[in-house]
């Protein structure tokens, strides 16, 4: 019988391979120069008009993603983009443990964050993009959501 793990275990299993044991700063380290490496895929040209669209309304941006903070925090601060929810790394005395602090911020956990740092959503305008499984239980709650097809600005 085939056994399944869950997108929480199945990350920290591959967080703990790559990362476990490793000094923060040396991840942060490779991430500074991840984020600026020319081999960096880059943002989709309908994607970065979108975020200059808000920015020009002045609307505010966050990004939810199930990527680790540790580097989409520098990578959305190239953007102008200063509020980010990420996976989180598990640190213990600046060494990683290889586990995830808190919830792979995948799914569901998308709406948990989102509606930790805005409270009622109900509130606000949201518009949403998205391009993986991952992102559709956030999509769902947005009053403008796109899914793998970006809007013409």
């Amino acid at each position: 019988m085939a056994k399944f793990l869950s997108n929480q275990n199945a990350k920290g299993i591959v967080l703990k391979y790559y990362f476990g044991n490793m000094h923060v700063k040396c991840l942060e380290n490779m991430s500074k120069k991840f984020i600026k490496s020319p081999n960096l895929p880059k943002l989709r040209a309908k994607a970065l008009e979108a975020i200059l669209w808000h920015q020009k309304k002045a609307h505010d941006i966050i990004i939810l993603s199930a990527s680790l903070e540790i580097y989409l925090i520098p990578w959305s601060k190239m953007l102008g983009i200063d509020k980010v929810a990420g996976t989180k790394l598990r640190l213990r005395n600046n060494i990683i443990t290889g586990h995830i602090d808190g919830r792979n911020c995948y799914g569901e956990e998308k709406v948990v964050r989102l509606k930790n740092l805005y409270g009622n959503l109900n509130e606000y305008e949201l518009y949403g993009y998205g391009d993986t499984v991952g992102d559709r239980a956030f999509l769902n709650i947005c009053d403008h959501s796109f899914y793998k097809k970006w809007p013409d600005r």
